[in-house]
């Protein structure tokens, strides 16, 4: 039954959820399909770029719905994402936090990371990502590499 006041939301509407699921699905998405570029698969370049412009979409649109839902409900939903503070019910409130998640997820983060720094190379300016076993090039080589889909250009109009 519709009242004519807008539902008060401790965290994401459901559109705003939506465009989070959209995101975090694409993020994984473009991971994957870099890592299998990345891997010679060149069949994904094409897949990779499309899904990276879905992904800048999906999240312009989501940014425009924030900008429209704080004017149209004069809801500063950027100050309660900083601040963490929002005006609403007590009983809509988070009852428990999640510790245990917050740890792994802590954990995973850290591991990923210390796995990247201790795999890294200066000499050739790579490293190779932890479980996936994935080289990533960081910045150019300096061997006169050229990176992928470059090619030396030939000056035909040169006669000497």
């Amino acid at each position: 039954i519709t009242t004519g006041q807008p539902n008060t939301h401790v965290g994401h509407n459901p559109g705003s959820s939506y465009a989070i699921f959209a995101m975090f699905g694409l993020v994984i998405a473009v991971v994957v399909s870099g890592l299998l570029l990345a891997n010679g698969s060149e069949a994904f370049e094409e897949v990779h770029g499309l899904l990276t412009y879905i992904l800048l979409g999906v999240v312009v649109l989501h940014v425009v719905g924030v900008v429209i839902h704080t004017v149209r409900h004069r809801e500063n939903i950027i100050g309660s994402m900083i601040t963490g503070n929002k005006v609403a019910a007590p009983e809509a409130g988070i009852r428990t936090s999640s510790p245990v998640a917050t740890i792994i997820f802590l954990s995973v983060l850290a591991f990923l990371a210390v796995g990247l720094y201790r795999n890294y190379n200066p000499t050739t300016r790579s490293t190779v990502l932890p479980v996936f076993a994935t080289t990533l090039q960081l910045g150019e080589s300096e061997g006169g590499d050229e990176p992928r889909g470059h090619r030396n250009r030939v000056d035909d109009d040169d006669d000497d």
